[in-house]
Order: structure tokens, then sequence, then C-alpha cells
């Protein structure tokens, strides 16, 4: 997100923000979590979000006309927030 030589936002106090060590996730109508590799599009993206032939509905999530990615460090900050995200996810 900011090249490594740039001075770190005052919000990342840990500088963990960095080029090459983050990592994308998009999250669908029915709660699928997708990682969005360095690759792809937001054409690829939104492919990826499609629900399969035969299944129910399903595409990238809107909150009040946005699209929601969110970004992470990779390691245990991801971690963490996957398993969180599922937990939340099941529990409905």
């Amino acid at each position: 997100m900011f090249p490594p030589q740039a001075p770190a936002p005052e919000w990342d106090k840990t500088g963990d923000y960095v080029d090459g060590q983050l990592v994308v996730y998009a999250m669908t109508h029915r709660k699928r979590l997708l990682k969005v590799g360095k690759k792809m599009s937001l054409r690829d993206v939104f492919e990826a979000a499609k629900s399969k032939q035969g299944e129910p509905r399903d595409g990238l999530e809107l909150k009040e006309g946005c699209l929601t990615f969110v970004v992470l460090p990779k390691g245990d900050v991801e971690k963490n927030w996957v398993e969180e995200f599922k937990k939340a996810r099941d529990s409905q």
C-alpha cells in the first residue's frame, strides 16, 4: 500500500502496511471471503464473486453504495481477522 521508503501514515503505528506485506479480501452477499490476488483486476474479482450455475445468487457486497475490501498485513493479523470473520459468519 505504501512504499517501504515512504514514512508510515500516522495510523500505522507499527509500520505493517508496506508494499509486499499486504493481503486484500473481498466479501460477497453470501458471506464468502475472497482473497484478491496481486494480478487480479476488478473485473476478475467480480467474476470470482459470481455464483456458480445452480447456486443462489451472489456477488460483491455493497455497503452504502461502496464495494468493501479489507487490506491487512500478512501474518497473525490476517489469520486472526479471517478466523473472526468466519466465526461471525457461521454464528448467523
